[in-house]
């Protein structure tokens, strides 16, 4: 196995923990999910305690239980800053959302993700606010 098969391996039972101790939350209905390509690289990047932190939103995003997801302001990723813009739209059809992992801070760390067609989901990036592009 590579490398970098081991470390998905080991970001994806990270979040099946997490998503076992919030399997119960009302409105819980767990999705399928992968590691982007780029995801690993951006979260392996954050300090320890952020990237706990990022990992325990990835659960939130995975169980997409209403409640969590709000507290998270999760949202589509618009082509364009305006609140009108449409969603950023894949060539496949998965749609481009984002989340807090933190607000009200410097540098408050944002969570990228894919919605596919079919309702799966694949984490693109985490990363500074300031410093995100449009996933990838």
């Amino acid at each position: 196995m590579r490398a970098e098969s081991m470390v998905n391996t080991e970001i994806s039972a990270e979040i099946g923990i997490e998503v076992l101790h919030r399997s119960s939350v009302e409105g819980a209905r767990p999705r399928s999910f992968t590691i982007g390509p780029r995801f690993e690289q951006t979260l392996l990047a954050l300090p320890d305690r952020r990237r706990r932190k990022t990992i325990r939103i990835l659960a939130d995003v995975v169980v997409g239980a209403p409640g969590p997801l709000s507290a998270r302001s999760d949202h589509p990723f618009r082509v364009a800053a305006a609140s009108t813009a449409p969603p950023l739209v894949g060539f496949d059809g998965a749609v481009a959302r984002r989340c807090y992992v933190e607000r009200n801070v410097a540098s408050a760390l944002r969570l990228h993700y894919w919605v596919m067609s079919g309702g799966a989901l694949e984490f693109a990036a985490a990363g500074n606010h300031d410093e995100m592009d449009a996933p990838a």
